[in-house]
Order: structure tokens, then sequence, then C-alpha cells
């Protein structure tokens, strides 16, 4: 599981979108988390990660979406909150 260490900001239905290749960033994002899911998700095109948001800690799997057209480069994915034990 890949650990991301800047603060997300999901959208209300818990989805998270990562866009790699915009200039300005929005706050919270860091380029070395960029990186981290650029090599996990080389091979399978998918990974697992846990992520801070702006709810708390959540986890989820980030699909890579390749451009086409009109659409940037991506990952995207839903959360959720961990389990509790």
């Amino acid at each position: 599981m890949l650990i991301l260490n800047g603060i997300y900001h999901v959208q209300p239905n818990k989805k998270l979108t990562i866009l790699p290749e915009i200039k300005a960033q929005p706050k919270g994002t860091l380029e070395s988390d960029i990186t981290a899911l650029r090599v996990a998700c080389e091979i399978s095109g998918r990974c697992d990660v846990q992520v801070m948001t702006q709810h708390g800690m959540m986890l989820g799997t980030l699909v890579e979406r390749k451009p086409l057209q009109l659409r940037l480069w991506q990952f995207e994915g839903y959360l959720a909150f961990p389990a509790k034990a």
C-alpha cells in the first residue's frame, strides 16, 4: 500500500482525482506523491493508497487514466474510511 504524504481534497462522493500534468497543483499536493504514484501504478495501472484528506485518513485504489483527446493524464478512484477494529 502506498502512503501519500500530502493532504488531498476529496469530492462529496469520496472521489479523488490527481492531475499530474497541470502546472499549478492544488494546495496539499506533493510532487513526491505524484512521482510515487507513477512508479507504483506503472505495472498494473492501479495501486492501493492511504491518503490524508479533509475528512481524515482514507483508503482506496487509484487507477491511472492515460490521456485521450481532451482528457488529461490522471489518477482517480474512490476512497473509504478504514474499518474500525
